[in-house]
């Protein structure tokens, strides 16, 4: 075949597939109108309002679907696939699924157990033993029901605490621990059942079964993925919550959070775990069943999904929550009825209220409860706060803020909301965050929730006596939401290790090179101290953000020319740190990145120390680096 006549039908196959994608997207809306909970919505009216929310949160595209007597009465793809991005959305753009993923494991889970092939309740390590938890015996407790409730005690993932080990933070069977990395523990024990690999059985105990046509599974990197049915190339960016995009693409399947679906995609999944078709009665029961309580809320994990009775009436829940994507799906078991939506911005839970009151109209609210940053949705003064910081900047939401306190509208957990929103999402707005809580608690200082969102926050800043102060007010004040006993008992663990801290001196001379671990800081603000990967092993200093610091009480004997050497490892793109003596700037250092977390190099500038006892701060300008230790040589004349 010439290159020009390959050419041609390259062009050919786009134009049919773009044509193909425009004819499925405008025949999913030639119905003017849908049917659900007994109202009859008019579908412009109705998108044009889906329109004017997305606009006012900030989310570039949504996909939607509603189920109605287990069918789906309604799907559309709203807004573009980037911000900014002239590349419309529409009912084939596949997003990132989040966590929904794991329902398509919870399907093919079910199925196994309806065939005699897996016994929900048998420890799993009889099926398949797992080198990374076999030195803990408790492991050989952990059964599938205790994975698929998040009651194994495995945590989520094995990043968050040391990362030279997963870890069983609580007894299997005793507790909700969410975790993802269970589930995918989960996914090879099915691999060793049907001597399958994940991308097998699921594409046949589940896409072919249902039918499910726009899902898929990881990104493929090959020179013609445009062509490869097994591979998303219509698909959705993610948006961080200040509207930045964030690009990622997973190449390896990730059972627990890495496929790509759409809304229509999801519902149909739904529908096909709860119809009877194919399951029996008895699996659809055994996913009813309340596990694993949801903080101290009347919600809970099943088997499968999160559960609740709600005046009588079933209702099942699942979220979905990768950077740059929030999704999330409600279903009534005994109506039939529920909708899913995806949205490709860590705003798009804010929709989640409104959504549901345009749809199915169920009572979502003990879920809503369960977790309290949603508890002020769109329309409300926090998702227009978020809007104003990210459109004009903290200053303009400050102002915003100063006139609903003179309006007397600011609501009780509304600067819970955006605090929390701008700590997690917008990686680390520490001061803001501090200044939003104890506004919050100076407009309501009955307010235990703000109490204890405070007291976490002082103590992730390494500030263990007045993080302690807050959370035993809120003790005082009887919070009940969720048990905040560990909460208090890390911070005075934390309280005797920063009485200890405060004795620490680093002694430097001409004579010898000084190497202090990172971790013997005084003091410091926004860090964590975690098991090193480094050659000598120890503890480093990681999840440094902008704004974050360390301080270093040092005795020099000899005034003069130093080098020091930070060793440091990054993977995002790098960051910047200044060197300052008290209030002196010494330097400023650009780190670059050293293409992976586990990758260490020695970072070497020139600075001049002058004799006597000081303070040396790490100051990170810009953040994304972990820190090891710092090395101090007088220089030769």
């Amino acid at each position: 075949m010439t290159i020009r006549l390959f050419t041609k039908r390259i062009l050919l196959l786009l134009f049919l597939m773009t044509v193909t994608g425009i004819f499925l997207s405008a025949s999913a809306q030639k119905h003017k109108s849908f049917q659900t909970n007994g109202r009859m919505i008019n579908v412009d009216s109705f998108n044009r309002e889906i329109a004017k929310m997305m606009k006012e949160v900030g989310v570039p595209a949504l996909s939607l679907a509603v189920i109605e007597n287990n069918k789906v009465v309604f799907h559309n793809t709203y807004g573009v696939r980037k911000k900014g991005d002239k590349k419309k959305a529409d009912n084939r753009t596949a997003f990132d699924a989040g966590s929904l993923s794991k329902s398509y494991l919870v399907f093919a889970v079910y199925q196994l157990v309806d065939q005699g092939k897996l016994d929900l309740d048998k420890p799993l390590y009889q099926y398949l033993k797992y080198d990374r938890l076999e030195y803990d015996p408790r492991y050989k407790l952990i059964t599938a029901r205790m994975v698929l409730s998040h009651s194994s005690g495995i945590e989520n993932w094995q990043f968050q605490n040391d990362p030279l080990k997963l870890e069983i933070i609580s007894d299997p069977g005793t507790k909700l621990v969410y975790s993802g990395e269970g589930y995918n523990y989960l996914a090879k024990v099915v691999e060793s059942i049907l001597h399958q690999p994940y991308e097998i059985y699921i594409r046949d105990l589940v896409l072919n079964v249902l039918q499910l046509n726009n899902s898929y599974l990881k990104f493929i990197k090959q020179k013609h993925h445009l062509f490869h049915k097994e591979s998303p190339w219509n698909y959705a960016v993610g948006h961080g919550l200040d509207s930045k995009p964030i690009v990622k693409k997973n190449y390896a399947v990730s059972p627990a959070s890495g496929n790509h679906i759409t809304a229509e995609d999801y519902a149909k999944l739904i529908i096909g775990i709860f119809d009877t078709t194919h399951l029996s009665v008895a699996r659809i029961k055994d996913l009813e069943q309340p596990i694993a309580r949801v903080n101290n809320s009347s919600t809970f994990y099943g088997p499968g999904f999160e559960v609740a009775d709600i005046d009588g009436d079933l209702v099942i829940e699942h979220g979905g929550d990768n950077d740059g994507f929030k999704n999330q799906m409600f279903y009534s078991v005994a109506k039939k009825r529920g909708y899913v939506f995806l949205s490709n911005s860590d705003r798009g839970r804010l929709m989640m209220k409104k959504l549901c009151d345009m749809t199915v109209q169920m009572n979502i609210e003990p879920y809503l409860n369960a977790e309290f940053y949603l508890t002020d949705m769109y329309p409300s003064n926090a998702s227009d706060l978020l809007r104003i910081y990210d459109e004009e900047g903290v200053e303009a939401m400050y102002a915003a803020l100063d006139k609903l306190k003179k309006n007397g509208t600011v609501g009780a957990t509304t600067l819970d909301v955006v605090s929390f929103y701008l700590k997690w999402y917008y990686g680390g707005d520490n001061r803001v965050t501090q200044k939003l809580l104890e506004d919050n608690i100076a407009l309501y200082p009955d307010s235990s929730l703000s109490y204890v969102l405070l007291g976490r926050h002082l103590r992730d800043l390494g500030k263990p006596d007045s993080a302690l102060l807050h959370l035993k007010k809120a003790q005082e004040m009887h919070f009940s939401a969720w048990s905040i006993d560990g909460d208090i008992s890390d911070c005075e663990t934390k309280l005797v290790d920063f009485n200890r801290r405060k004795s620490l001196m680093v002694r430097i001379n001409e004579k010898e090179q000084t190497t202090v671990p990172a971790d013997n800081y005084n003091l410091m603000s926004g860090v964590v101290s975690i098991a090193s990967t480094d050659e000598g092993g120890g503890r480093c200093l990681a999840y440094i953000e902008a704004d974050d610091w360390m301080e270093y009480r040092i005795d020099v004997r000899d005034s003069g020319n130093y080098s020091m050497t930070l060793r440091v490892a990054s993977l995002p793109g790098g960051g910047q740190v200044e060197l300052r003596i008290e209030d002196t700037l010494l330097t400023t250092m650009n780190i670059e990145t050293t293409k992976g977390w586990q990758n260490w190099v020695s970072k070497t500038t020139a600075i001049r120390l002058p004799a006597g006892s000081h303070t040396l701060r790490l100051y990170a300008r810009v953040g994304g680096f972990k820190l090891n230790w710092l090395k101090f040589a007088k220089q030769s004349i």
